[in-house]
């Protein structure tokens, strides 16, 4: 039932309450709060803005800048250091896996996705997944995984890559993927249905990207990392990446360029390749040095 007499001190209330139940070192004030249209904002203000990121933080744990992995195919392989570029994908090219709908599913995200007629998928979900872009990444800390050789580099006939990440400071848009727990991100549901008890939506700052975070429970033994770039329509000089389209529908991609270190918001250095057991060490090698702008790059096989 809505509360005609609630204000923004009620609004830190019912955050801090939720914040309390589920452990996370989060709290706020009533002055974090904007209300608009039956909504709850929060991420508006000078303050909110503040605690709108460490919410994000919380939910959404930030990766750190180092050494990671990135698992693929030879064919991929060769297209990488070939162009000196890593591709990253919007998020329509892994739409069959549920990419970005299944969050709005498990958190009521009805203006994102809802169901239209004929049971069809309507909403802004297709626009917003087109300006999200995406690769993933395996922290080189964590032990080699036949799950990654098998499903991302062809049956360990293609190729991991370690790569250097770094980042220009306070890029938020490098994180670890939450998975679904059991079926979605507990602490954010319980704060939606809080405030829609009293009639009014909760919007945080930063939640078109949530999304592009969240994966499904079945997925998480992949342990991801996800390097996210977001385009905002009707910005574009605001957006240091030229955008192709792969010539498959929706499907688009940006490219970082491997061989410079200068990009605003981060880079990517290429340090080395090792081939699965089922792949060829001496084909990586003579295509790196016949082919490739790395044709000094370190090369082994697995161990």
């Amino acid at each position: 039932m809505k509360n005609r007499m609630f204000t923004p001190i009620n609004a830190a209330e019912i955050f801090n309450k939720v914040m309390t139940k589920h452990s996370l070192p989060v709290r706020a004030a009533a002055t974090d709060f904007v209300f608009a249209d039956k909504c709850v904002l929060l991420g508006m203000s000078f303050d909110g803005e503040r605690l709108a990121n460490t919410l994000f933080d919380q939910l959404f744990p930030r990766s750190p800048a180092g050494i990671y992995h990135h698992y693929t195919s030879y064919g991929g392989f060769k297209g990488i250091v070939s162009s000196g570029s890593l591709r990253l994908y919007n998020l329509h090219k892994r739409f069959a896996s549920g990419e970005f709908r299944i969050f709005c599913r498990d958190h009521g995200l009805d203006g994102y996705l809802r169901t239209g007629a004929g049971g069809s998928e309507v909403g802004y979900f297709a626009a917003l997944m087109t300006d999200l872009f995406y690769t993933s990444l395996v922290d080189a800390k964590a032990a080699d995984s036949d799950l990654h050789w098998e499903r991302f580099a062809d049956r360990h006939r293609g190729v991991r890559l370690t790569l250097r990440i770094s980042l220009a400071p306070k890029y938020p848009n490098f994180r670890a993927v939450t998975y679904q727990q059991p079926d979605c991100v507990p602490a954010f549901k319980d704060l939606k249905a809080a405030f829609n008890s009293e009639g009014l939506n909760f919007v945080n700052s930063g939640l078109c990207r949530m999304p592009g975070f969240y994966q499904r429970q079945d997925f998480s033994s992949q342990f991801e990392h996800r390097l996210l770039a977001k385009r905002f329509p009707g910005v574009p000089k605001e957006f240091p990446f030229s955008v192709r389209d792969e010539g498959n529908g929706s499907i688009k991609f940006i490219e970082s360029d491997l061989t410079t270190n200068g990009h605003p918001w981060f880079n990517i250095k290429l340090l080395g390749a090792t081939v699965g057991r089922s792949g060829s060490l001496q084909n990586v090698v003579n295509y790196l040095k016949s082919y490739s702008k790395f044709p000094n790059l370190p090369a082994a096989s697995v161990s």
